[in-house]
C-alpha cells in the first residue's frame, strides 16, 4: 500500500510503500511518525528505525505531548 509521508515538511506529498501491518505497527506508538529518508526533523525528532524506502520518528518533547494529545486511537 501507499501511504503519505507523515513528516512536517509543507506540500511534502510524497508517497511511502509499506505494509498496512507495518504502518499499524508504527502508528500503535501515539509519538512515532514514518516519513521518508532526509524528511526528518532534528529538532524535535529522533530516528527509531531505518528502512529502505522511510524513517520512523519519534516526536520529542512538546512535539511529543502534542502529538500524543492528538491521537485518535488513544
Amino acid at each position: 500500500m501507499a501511504f503519505r509521508c507523515e513528516c512536517g515538511r509543507l506540500g511534502c506529498s510524497r508517497l511511502i510503500e509499506m505494509r498496512a501491518k507495518d504502518y499499524e505497527r508504527v502508528r500503535a506508538h501515539p509519538r512515532r511518525f514514518f516519513v521518508a529518508s532526509d524528511h526528518e526533523i532534528s529538532a524535535v525528532e529522533t530516528i527509531v528505525e531505518t528502512n529502505d524506502s522511510y524513517v520512523v520518528v519519534e516526536k520529542r518533547g512538546e512535539a511529543g505531548r502534542l502529538a500524543a494529545a492528538a491521537d485518535p486511537r488513544s
